[in-house]
């Protein structure tokens, strides 16, 4: 009889994961075609500070109720907060410019593309993984490379005609993945040595981002908290959509399924972005989502390769 509570209790655990995790890809994949499509008249910064800000103060309060000394840890673990900081700085900016200049689908497909590939090089730099593992990357960057070709050869029959523009996207979205895959693989590296908590990172991690989008978008920031309540509705439900909530799926994800599982599923989020796309206003030719489908394909295989090691 006990037996049977611990395999069921087990099969309920996992089952929540899998519904965490799959509730993560929605979230973060249709709020990522909302901010392309309805927030390009703000600025990247903008929509930075106001998205973080919200999140931050959330995050802060979690923190009071679990009594959690957030000052203490930042003043004991000042070098490793400010490089984290950093690494956050440029790839959450980073992704939202890119983001009012491609569409959601190609630059999520762009943005975690690149982290795989950076975790796996670190790794196998460090050791850590086989010169097997090397197909995963190569796999990788030749379906990137590929869907960037597309996305510029096909740009007439897309929404953005602006080649200059879209080249932009591309390089933003590059750099903030390659800065993020960074981040992941030294943050899960100080995690494991000096036992860093979840809620310690995330109320840690925003404050130089916070400080440096204020100061580049102070102009526009007044505009709105003075004259459009408005938008600024919709940027405090785009903080709560886009990042306090997948946030928190994702973690919760990550404790039931264990993070290789988790990181073979995460591909569904360009997948998504992409149906969600079509549904809105569809593309006029189908190489772009068929290479889209094809990175994400190349992921799920890194990360199978990733998992086995």
């Amino acid at each position: 009889m006990n037996n049977n509570h611990h395999i069921n209790w087990f099969y309920l655990s996992s089952s929540s994961g899998w519904i965490f995790i799959i509730l993560y890809c929605l979230f973060t994949s249709i709020s990522s075609v909302w901010v392309s499509m309805s927030f390009s008249e703000i600025k990247g910064t903008t929509l930075t500070f106001f998205t973080l800000l919200v999140a931050q103060i959330i995050f802060l309060i979690f923190s009071f109720i679990k009594k959690q000394k957030t000052i203490g840890f930042i003043m004991e673990n000042k070098l490793m907060v400010f490089w984290l900081n950093i690494l956050t700085l440029f790839s959450w900016l980073l992704m939202f410019m890119a983001l009012q200049r491609i569409e959601a689908s190609v630059e999520s497909a762009i943005y975690q593309g690149w982290v795989p590939i950076v975790v796996m090089l670190l790794g196998l730099f460090k050791g850590n993984n086989g010169w097997l593992q090397v197909m995963g990357p190569l796999l990788i960057a030749t379906s990137i490379f590929a869907l960037i070709v597309a996305r510029l050869y096909f740009n007439k029959d897309l929404h953005y005609n602006n080649t200059k523009m879209v080249l932009d996207g591309v390089i933003l979205a590059s750099i903030a993945g390659c800065t993020g895959g960074i981040y992941i693989f030294l943050s899960a590296k100080i995690m494991k040595v000096i036992g860093v908590t979840t809620l310690h990172v995330l109320t840690t991690r925003f404050v130089i981002l916070l400080l440096v989008t204020s100061a580049l978008a102070q102009e526009q920031l007044f505009t709105i908290v003075a004259t459009d309540l408005y938008t600024l509705s919709k940027l405090v439900f785009l903080s709560i959509v886009f990042v306090v909530i997948p946030v928190y799926l994702l973690q919760h994800a990550i404790l039931k399924l264990g993070a290789a599982r988790v990181s073979i599923i995460t591909p569904l989020v360009p997948v998504v972005a992409l149906a969600t796309e079509y549904i809105v206003a569809p593309w006029g030719n189908v190489w772009v989502p068929i290479l889209i489908g094809l990175v994400s394909i190349s992921l799920i295989i890194s990360n199978i390769l990733m998992s086995r090691s």
